[in-house]
C-alpha cells in the first residue's frame, strides 16, 4: 500500500492548493474549498462543501468503510496568512528548488493537507478495504479564530480518532499549549503638558503594571510540563495617549499567555488581578481595568489512547525510527477537537520554523512519507 503514494502525486496536489490563495485576513477560502472538492472527487471521494459563512468553505472528503464507524478525521486547515513582502519566489506559484516546494502555506499547512488527499488516494488504489470511514476535512479560519473546526463541532461533526497536520516535521505531538490574550488598561486623568500636575498620567501608570507582567512570567517559570516547558506572559501591543502636548488619560496593552494542560484563561485572569490589585493598594491613583479577548485551550491526551500508540507504531513502520512524543509549541485546531471530546494528535509534514516567513518552503519527500504515515495509520485504526 506504501508504494501507491506517488511523489508525482504529491507535488501535483500541493502545486494546486498552494496556487490557490486563500489569504487570512480576509479569510474568502472559496477558491482552495473549489479545488480540494474537485481533487477528492477525482480521487473517489464523497465530498461536501460547508459554507458557513459568506466565503467561509469547510471542505469534507469522506472515504466510506463498511460501518457507521469508528471514523478517523484528519484535519487540516486551507487558511494561509498574508505573505508580506520581501519573497525572492512568487509566494503562490508552488515553485519547487532543490527538493522544496515553496509558496505561501505550503508548510503551514497545505503540506499536511496534499499529504491527506494522496493518502485516501492511496488507500483506494490499493484496495484497501476499510471497517471504519476516513473523514478529510479542509477547514477554514484557523489562522484568526478557529471558526471552521469549531463550527463543525457547534453542528455536532464527531469523529473517534483525529490527526491535525500541522508542521511538526513528522514526530507525533501530544500536548500543546493553550493561547489567552488580555487586555489591560490603565485608567488616568487627562490634562495640558504644560501642568502635568494637574493630570495623571496613563502611560507612566502603565509601566507598573508592565513591571508586574515581567515579575509574574519569572514566576511562571517554576512551572513546568515534561513535553511542553513553562507558561510565559508577553507584552504584545500597547496604545496611549491622543496628542504629544497632553497627559495621557488612558493606555492600553495586550497580553499574550501561553497556557498549559493545567491551567485555563480564568486562573490567568486572577494572577494577573491579584498584581493589578497590589498595585492599587501601593498607589492610590492607580486604576486598571482587565478583559479576557480570545481564549484557545490547551490540549493533552494520553499515550494510552489508540490513535497516540497507532500512529507511533505507523511513524515507525514508515521511517524506521522509533521517535520520542513531543509537545506542540503552537495553538491548532487539535485543541478545539480534544477539548470536545475527540483524542487527538498532532503530526504533519514541513516546520513550524518555516511558518508565516518570507520564502516559507517543504521538503516535498516529507509530504510523501506524511502520506504514508497517514495511510498506515489509516489501515491499523479502521482495520479491515
Amino acid at each position: 500500500m506504501l508504494k501507491q503514494v506517488k511523489q508525482e502525486a504529491v507535488v501535483r496536489v500541493l502545486q494546486e492548493l498552494v496556487r490557490a490563495s486563500s489569504v487570512n485576513p480576509p479569510g474568502n477560502e472559496e477558491k482552495v474549498s473549489n479545488v480540494m472538492a474537485r481533487m477528492m472527487k477525482d480521487i473517489g471521494l464523497s465530498v461536501t462543501q460547508e459554507e458557513f459563512q459568506p466565503g467561509r468553505f469547510n471542505t469534507y472528503g469522506v472515504l466510506a468503510g463498511r460501518n457507521a464507524r469508528p471514523i478517523l478525521l484528519l484535519n487540516g486547515h486551507v487558511d494561509v496568512v498574508p505573505p508580506g513582502e520581501g519573497w525572492s519566489v512568487d509566494p503562490f506559484s508552488g515553485v519547487i528548488k532543490d527538493g522544496r516546494l515553496y509558496g505561501r502555506g505550503s508548510s503551514d499547512m497545505k503540506g499536511g493537507l496534499a499529504a491527506m488527499i494522496v493518502a485516501a488516494k492511496a488507500l483506494i488504489d490499493s484496495g484497501s478495504r476499510l471497517g471504519g470511514s476516513l473523514m478529510i476535512m479542509g477547514a477554514a479560519d484557523e489562522e484568526v479564530n478557529m471558526l471552521g473546526t469549531k463550527h463543525f463541532l457547534r453542528i455536532g461533526g464527531r469523529a473517534d480518532f483525529a490527526i491535525v497536520g500541522e508542521p511538526t516535521d513528522l514526530h507525533l505531538c501530544t500536548a500543546s499549549k493553550g493561547d489567552v490574550y488580555y487586555e489591560i488598561t490603565t485608567i488616568g486623568k487627562a490634562a495640558h503638558a504644560s501642568v502635568p500636575e494637574q493630570g495623571i498620567n496613563a502611560i507612566y501608570k502603565m509601566q507598573k503594571a508592565i513591571e508586574g507582567i515581567k515579575n509574574l512570567n519569572e514566576k511562571l517559570r517554576l512551572r513546568v510540563h515534561p513535553l511542553l516547558g513553562s507558561p510565559t506572559l508577553t507584552v504584545g501591543t500597547i496604545e496611549g495617549g491622543t496628542i504629544t502636548c497632553a497627559v495621557p488619560g488612558s493606555c492600553k496593552i495586550t497580553i499574550d499567555r501561553r497556557t498549559l494542560p493545567s491551567e485555563n484563561a480564568e486562573a490567568g485572569r486572577k494572577e494577573l488581578q491579584t498584581m493589578l490589585d497590589g498595585l492599587s493598594k501601593e498607589d492610590a491613583e492607580f486604576k486598571a481595568e482587565l478583559e479576557v479577548t480570545v481564549d484557545a485551550p490547551p490540549m493533552e491526551v494520553s499515550e494510552n489512547e489508540p490513535v497516540v500508540s497507532v500512529t507511533k507504531d505507523a511513524v515507525k513502520a514508515v521511517m524506521g525510527v522509533d521517535r520520542k512524543i513531543e509537545g506542540f509549541s503552537a495553538v491548532s485546531d487539535a485543541s478545539n477537537l480534544v477539548n470536545a471530546g475527540i483524542p487527538s494528535v498532532v503530526l504533519g509534514p514541513g516546520s513550524l520554523n518555516m511558518a508565516h516567513t518570507v520564502d516559507e518552503s517543504i521538503p516535498i519527500s516529507e509530504v510523501t512519507l506524511a502520506a504514508q504515515i497517514y495511510a498506515a495509520v489509516a489501515i491499523r485504526l479502521l482495520g479491515p
